[in-house]
């Protein structure tokens, strides 16, 4: 006789849960959601991290952090939902505040568990991939729960962390995908091939680098690690000038 069989599972079905996160419609289709299922290991870190930012708020959010973080502990499984937010749509429609995107970009960010201002599309993607899970969830008859307080703690401790794009190509043309991070603002790394040099200036937007010299591609990811300020602006650049393409190309 096996006992409680159904914990085997739980692995997939959570694989499952994220997959229709990962599917659900994202504004102009491009995808920025980041998921992740999260491994033993990184539950006390979680944990332990809802534990001090309850303490830190005070008032009321110590009980609910501390009592989220019990029920973390406790779960059968977790995964994390959430959305690259740097970069912006390009649609300058003000919904975030600010007369255009660039203005929105170029803001001053404030930096708590989570940072902003951001583009409102980039949030309008992220409810509906959660509510797309939470769907998943229901249809499969397991009981779930929406908290904030993991969010802001995986946040925190940075278990949700995608902040560089490589690409290593060696024959390309125009990738599109290079075009997609520099629209979410992630710096990119990526070798001086076909006609990327028509994408990124080097050391402005982006990095270039010859074919096949993985040291080239290492000593960016250090230099990127070691430097968020450069990488960060160097991220903006590329997300201002590629919005700003995108459009003009919209707008004929």
């Amino acid at each position: 006789m096996i006992l409680n069989p159904e914990s085997e599972v739980l692995e997939t079905l959570a694989k499952s849960i994220l997959l229709a996160a990962r599917t659900a419609p994202k504004a102009r289709g491009i995808d920025d959601i980041v998921t992740a299922l999260i491994e033993k290991e990184d539950i006390e870190v979680l944990v332990s991290t809802m534990e001090k930012l309850g303490d830190e708020k005070g008032a009321g959010f110590t009980y609910v952090f501390k009592r989220d973080a019990a029920n973390l502990r406790n779960a059968g499984a977790a995964v994390l939902i959430g959305v690259k937010t740097s970069g912006a749509a390009g649609f300058d429609c003000r919904a975030c505040g600010f007369e255009t995107c660039a203005e929105m970009l170029n803001r001053q960010k404030v930096e708590a568990e989570f940072k902003g201002p951001q583009c409102m599309f980039k949030y309008a993607d992220l409810g509906i991939a959660v509510g797309s899970a939470v769907a998943k969830a229901r249809d499969l008859c397991i009981d779930n729960r929406v908290m904030y307080t993991v969010g802001a703690a995986a946040r925190v401790s940075g278990l949700l962390d995608a902040d560089v794009f490589i690409n290593t190509s060696y024959i390309d043309n125009s990738p599109n995908s290079v075009c997609e991070a520099q629209i979410l603002g992630m710096p990119v790394i990526s070798t001086n091939v076909g006609g990327i040099s028509s994408l990124i200036e080097n050391e402005k937007t982006g990095y270039l680098g010859p074919a096949n010299d993985p040291y080239f591609l290492a000593s960016k990811i250090i230099e990127i690690s070691n430097n968020p300020e450069k990488a960060s602006k160097i991220g903006k650049n590329a997300s201002l000038l590629t919005t700003k393409v995108m459009g003009s190309y919209l707008a004929t």
